[in-house]
């Protein structure tokens, strides 16, 4: 007879290996569920829960994946982990779809529903798989996607020297207005002084 499969064990084991592309594509977050506690359960003689802290994964149109949170999930995953703590939105990888301007409210909100949350893990969505033979008239949305992706990977460099440049001049600006006041600051002390040493 086999041996029972032992879920806590296969956790562990996989705890220890390298986690970097386990969960890659996927969104990952942590929340709190109510779990029953049996012992308790039964020594009140009504139901007891306990407040457990779970690590939840969602690939894009999958069902959310529910596992109690280990010391390695919170440590690999230490941005999503202080998000909650903090009970702040969970950070998003890319371009959220609401964002976009490529896509109806409504859509993106559908797609938000099964785990699609930004415009790169729409346009990491396989034509061939079932996710997508599900979405129907919204595929077209697909290769929208894709097609801004590699756009703006290919702009993306010039997107940052942009951003970079006017940050910059930004502070080129303020930096300029702060002479001019430590200027005017200066001749004003110095007209004061020349005035009180003639009187």
């Amino acid at each position: 007879m086999p041996a029972a499969f032992d879920v806590e064990e296969f956790e562990a084991e996989l705890g220890k290996r390298d986690p970097n592309d386990r969960y890659a594509g996927a969104r990952v977050y942590f929340d709190v569920i109510a779990v029953e506690n049996e012992a308790k359960t039964e020594e009140a003689g009504r139901v007891q829960y306990d407040n457990v802290e779970h690590f939840i994964v969602q690939w894009p149109g999958q069902e959310k994946q529910f596992i109690r949170a280990k010391d390695w999930h919170r440590k690999r995953y230490a941005a999503e982990y202080k998000a909650f703590k903090q009970g702040l939105e969970i950070p998003e990888s890319g371009l959220p779809l609401q964002e976009w301007g490529m896509i109806p409210a409504s859509t993106a909100k559908e797609f938000k529903l099964i785990g699609i949350h930004t415009v790169e893990q729409l346009a990491d969505l396989s034509e061939g798989g079932e996710v997508y033979r599900k979405l129907g008239p919204a595929q077209s949305y697909v290769t929208k996607a894709k097609d801004f992706v590699k756009r703006t990977e290919k702009e993306g460099k010039y997107t940052a020297l942009q951003a970079q440049n006017r940050k910059l001049t930004a502070e080129v600006g303020a930096l300029r207005e702060q002479i001019q006041m430590l200027s005017q600051r200066i001749e004003a002390e110095q007209g004061a002084k020349a005035y009180g040493s003639a009187a």
